[in-house]
C-alpha cells in the first residue's frame, strides 16, 4: 500500500509505506535534507526519522523556520538533560 503525500504547494506524490520525512527530503534535494529537522503530517508533529503512518498533508520543518528551530532547541535540551543524568 502506498502513501499519498500532499505538499504545501498542492503537489501529490506517492511513497511506499514506512517512508520517513528524511527519505522524502533526500528525494527532493540534498540541501533540504540537511536543513530539515521534522515534519507535520495533517498538523501533527512527526520526527525526522519516524515512519509516516498514513497519507496526508506534509509540511517539512527546517532549522530556518520558527517551528523547526523550536523542535531543534527542544531536542538539544532533551539530549543535554539525558547526558547529565
Amino acid at each position: 500500500m502506498a502513501l499519498d503525500i500532499t505538499f504545501p504547494d498542492g503537489n501529490v506524490k506517492q511513497f511506499p509505506d514506512g517512508t520517513t520525512v528524511k527519505a522524502i527530503t533526500e528525494g527532493i534535494s540534498n540541501s533540504l535534507a540537511k536543513k530539515a529537522v521534522a515534519g507535520k503530517l495533517d498538523g501533527d508533529l512527526i520526527a525526522y526519522d519516524e515512519p509516516i503512518a498514513h497519507s496526508g498533508k506534509l509540511q517539512i520543518m527546517t532549522k530556518d523556520d520558527a517551528e523547526g528551530l523550536t523542535v531543534l532547541r527542544q531536542t538539544a535540551a532533551f539530549v543535554l538533560a539525558a547526558a547529565l543524568k
